[in-house]
């Protein structure tokens, strides 16, 4: 349908049709109707458009290739189910493009494969045309396996289909004037007669696994936006793409956002998508993707946004500011050139790790009225979320008493929901007396508040490295989003506000050395029960530490103290086996740059710190990179790390669930490590023994525990002061 699309501007050697709509006519949305019969009278249209014009690869003479027997795997993105069936292709044997993760092949299937006696009729000269993309091995394995190549395409297919279901949605659901189109594709499973496997059992036939997808003919291939944050912004610039991608984020229920629009007109193919759970491959920077897109992308100077009635993601003042005086925005102190290749997870871990200890901050001084204005709106609301917490914190449902508790659900659970229901608009009504403008009634773009939040707190993030300012960290945008993601939801925006106004440092989310006058301690306190409220453990061990102070405008409450400790308890107890395991030379996932995300690392040596009661590991990358890069972690930024050659087949991987907060931003982005167990347990214990009656015996029941888990995690010293203090309050007894 695009292919006619791009013939009918050559009107002088076409023939009219008299039935068909103009495609380069800019329709009004409000009177445009998209139904079923339109489009298929478009594409078939298109059909007989490609027909009358030939085969564009007739004189490679693919059709003389030997045929090969495959398997099409198409997926279902609603009912996330694969369908197999067999087929017929004939492939090229070399690749006519290269790129940087995979290789493509012309490739001609049949749409089904026949039967022994209709083989002699096939018409290969007439059977379709594909471009299929095949990965390339990774670095740190060398030659790609089977299951790895099969793992890989079915990311990739999936990707692809789930963009190509959002962008029918936004067709379909707010009638743009151009209609966009992401290129359907399948997984073709070929076998491999001539090569055998001979790294495994037996000798079987290898199976080559691609991404197929039709071939597009005409036109130019234009690059509208990018992973990390690229918006073509040149003089040629298109409105729709970035309208699309804008849109993709509320039409998903801010659980995803389509990005690297690429293509042939409004037909684009491997597009990116980020998420909030990370399951689209590498190149998915989950909220970080999205916070990059939304500062780059000018939501204000669209008119799509309001045509279409998109909404717009809320920028900081300053931010607007600083995008009105500067043609892109700089990355990391380059271009927006720089940033036109595809990013992954690793650079920006690499980009966090250089600035980590960065002291460059904005620290002129100077703060606009307007960001004033915004920065007090927002600590307000959190403030409001605060107080509200704090007035429950004796209740029996505290800790699912939060406004984002409702919207504490399984991401991709969510983004399957919001697909089905842009399915549902799609096969809306057929008949066109029934079929009302789409446009007439207005489209809701039903989001919960978490969601937000965390696209604000990574928001906040990229503006404490400076990624977005030409690597200098915006103290002033920082804040403003850290307090937007705090009021919404935000566990750790929420912990990192308490501690900026402890006068603190609070982690990734806020600098450090911020000279803004809005901190004030009677804040920290109510803000750390609301991150505690959230199920931030190192919030709440804080509180239940403040509240037995008392300090940081929290009252004294032993009850109260008890209770936000006991909840730190249980979640340190759930750690403590996996500490208990780890060994010099293990392979654990850890957060090296205290930014809150995690990557594979090896554990180099285990040293112990009597001073804190912490036990650290020294990790490297197991990455064959030449920049690998030692650190002490402490305990709480160390987790177990997915072992990729544990699940050899796709199913097994399905099926293996990551860690909880893998690659999100936790607690120890906050500023605030969870504390190791003992040191819980010997906080208890100070609490137990401040009470009446029992309050001795649980004191010491609580030390010889501490001292316990001190000797787990090879703190030999604290082991021996709490087996000392629990000597002295059972003699007391």
């Amino acid at each position: 349908a695009r292919d006619a699309r791009h013939q009918l501007r050559r009107r002088q050697t076409m023939v009219p049709q008299p039935d068909m709509p103009d495609p380069d006519k800019e329709e009004d949305p409000t009177t445009r109707t998209m139904t079923r019969a339109r489009a298929i009278a478009l594409f078939r249209w298109a059909v007989e458009q490609t027909a009358r014009r030939g085969d564009p690869w007739a004189d490679l003479q693919i059709h003389r290739l030997p045929a090969r027997r495959a398997f099409r795997h198409r997926y279902d993105a609603i009912a996330n189910t694969w369908r197999t069936d067999a087929t017929l292709v004939k492939l090229e044997p070399a690749p006519f493009a290269r790129g940087s993760m995979r290789k493509c092949f012309r490739l001609k299937k049949l749409s089904q494969q026949p039967n022994r006696a209709a083989f002699h009729a096939l018409r290969w000269r007439d059977a379709n045309n594909y471009v299929a993309k095949q990965p390339l091995g990774t670095a740190t394995r060398g030659a790609l396996k089977d299951d790895d190549d099969e793992w890989a395409t079915r990311r990739d297919v999936e990707t692809q289909t789930v963009a190509a279901l959002l962008a029918r949605g936004f067709d379909r659901a707010l009638g743009p004037p151009k209609t966009v189109v992401v290129l359907d594709c399948f997984a073709l499973e070929v076998v491999e007669d001539a090569t055998v496997v001979t790294n495994s059992p037996g000798r079987r036939r290898r199976r080559r696994w691609m991404l197929c997808e039709r071939f597009v003919d005409g036109g130019a291939f234009v690059k509208h936006n990018s992973n990390s944050g690229f918006v073509d912004e040149t003089a040629s610039r298109r409105m729709t793409p970035q309208a699309f991608s804008a849109a993709t984020y509320w039409l998903a229920a801010g659980r995803a956002l389509v990005c690297d629009v690429q293509g042939v007109g409004d037909l684009y193919t491997d597009p990116q998508i980020h998420s909030l759970s990370e399951r689209f491959g590498p190149g998915d920077l989950g909220a970080k993707g999205m916070a990059l897109f939304f500062a780059s992308c000018d939501q204000n100077g669209n008119p799509l946004f309001d045509l279409l009635g998109i909404p717009r993601f809320r920028l900081a003042p300053r931010q607007l500011a600083r995008r009105a005086h500067q043609d892109a925005l700089s990355f990391g102190g380059g271009t927006v050139s720089s940033v036109l290749r595809t990013t992954t997870r690793k650079d920006l871990w690499r980009s966090a790790h250089r600035r980590c200890n960065s002291h460059d901050t904005e620290e002129d001084g100077v703060v606009a009225p307007e960001d004033a204005e915004a920065i007090e709106r927002a600590l307000e609301a959190a403030d409001r979320a605060a107080a509200r917490a704090l007035a429950r914190v004796h209740d029996a449902d505290f800790f699912e008493s939060s406004e984002a508790a409702d919207d504490d659900d399984d991401d991709d659970a969510a983004l399957r929901r919001a697909l089905e229901v842009l399915a549902e608009t799609e096969s809306g009504p057929q008949n066109k007396d029934d079929a009302a403008p789409l446009q007439k009634k207005k489209w809701r773009f039903p989001i919960a508040q978490r969601p937000l939040a965390a696209v604000h707190a990574a928001m906040a993030e990229l503006e404490c490295e400076g990624y977005l300012a030409g690597g200098r960290a915006d103290a002033v945008a920082a804040l403003f989003h850290a307090a937007t993601a705090a009021h919404k939801g935000s566990a750790v925006a929420a912990h990192a506000l308490g501690r900026w106004h402890a006068d603190v440092p609070a982690g990734a989310l806020i600098p450090r050395f911020s000279q803004l006058k809005y901190a004030y301690p009677a804040k920290a306190g109510p803000l750390l029960v609301l991150a505690a409220q959230r199920r931030d453990p190192a919030a709440a061990f804080a509180a239940g530490v403040a509240f037995s102070v008392p300090r940081w405008g929290l009252p004294l409450d032993l009850a109260a103290a008890d209770r936000l400790l006991a909840f730190a308890e249980t979640y340190c107890e759930a750690a403590s086996s996996f500490v208990a395991s780890v060994a010099v030379g293990d392979v654990v996932s850890a957060d090296l740059a205290a930014t809150g995300h995690y990557h594979p690392s090896r554990v180099e040596s285990i040293v112990a710190d009597g001073a804190g009661g912490l036990v650290c590991s020294s990790v490297k990358k197991t990455s064959a990179d030449a920049d690998a890069t030692t650190v002490v972690v402490p305990w709480s930024r160390v987790k177990p790390a997915i072992d990729d050659d544990s699940a050899s087949t796709h199913e097994q991987r399905q099926d293996r669930s990551p860690p909880p907060e893998e690659g999100r931003l936790v607690a120890g982005s906050s500023g605030g490590d969870v504390p190791p167990l003992h040191e819980v347990l010997a906080a208890r214990a100070e609490l137990a023994a401040r009470r009446s009656g029992d309050g001795r015996r649980r004191a010491a029941e609580l030390f010889e525990r501490a001292a316990s888990a001190a000797a787990a995690l090879r703190a030999p010293e604290a082991a021996r002061v709490f087996l000392a203090t629990a000597s002295r309050h059972r003699s007391l007894l």
